[in-house]
């Protein structure tokens, strides 16, 4: 299969707690800019963030230092971005992405955002999802994130991220994102500097 044209994206989310705190913060700004060309240290410093975030001996403080380098960088850029309260959808998936491989129902999400079953369903209905769709697509993107930087084998991302088999995984993957994840990892080690 030729991926040409496919690229990674990094995307990172930042605690509200720190972007209030954040010089990055800013009350006249409503939303994150993108920033054209990021420099070298920019881009250093969210792979940094980005390592600390899937590193499993990591410590919380590691990656609360580490996504806060990246945010004063941002402001050093002059973009900055302020917290906005989140919606619904982001609250669940907030919630679902602290322990992806939970076995998530609704009723217990709803209980835990303390909503009725069917005012979270009509929550996520306005914003054009219904819970198992949710779920299915943050599993994935986990999973699309760990295949991306992590060396763990495909098989144990599919379970760290909630599915009950491999196979699942990646027929589930494929449906996605137009590839298996095997594809993902050969490309990933073709275009790999030698070691």
């Amino acid at each position: 299969m030729n991926l040409m044209g496919v690229y990674e994206a990094l995307v990172m989310s930042f605690p509200p707690e720190l972007v209030a705190e954040s010089p990055a913060s800013s009350p006249s700004m409503s939303q994150a800019q993108l920033l054209p060309t990021p420099g070298t240290e920019l881009l250093e410093a969210i792979e940094r963030a980005c390592r600390s975030l899937i590193a499993p001996q990591a410590s919380p403080r590691l990656r609360w230092l580490r996504a806060a380098e990246v945010l004063e960088l941002l402001d050093a850029a002059g973009l900055g971005f302020a917290p906005t309260p989140l919606g619904r959808c982001d609250q669940v998936r907030r919630l679902l992405g602290s322990d992806p491989a939970h076995p998530w129902s609704l009723p217990e999400v709803a209980a835990r955002l303390a909503l009725g079953e069917s005012t979270l369903r009509r929550h996520l209905a306005r914003e054009g999802w219904n819970f198992t769709a949710l779920l299915r697509e943050l599993r994935l993107a986990q999973g699309l994130a760990l295949l991306q930087g992590s060396t763990r084998p495909i098989t144990r991302i599919a379970l760290d991220v909630g599915f009950q088999s491999p196979s699942r995984f990646s027929r589930a993957f494929a449906e996605r994102f137009g590839f298996l994840p095997s594809v993902l990892r050969r490309e990933e080690a073709a275009s790999a500097p030698p070691t």
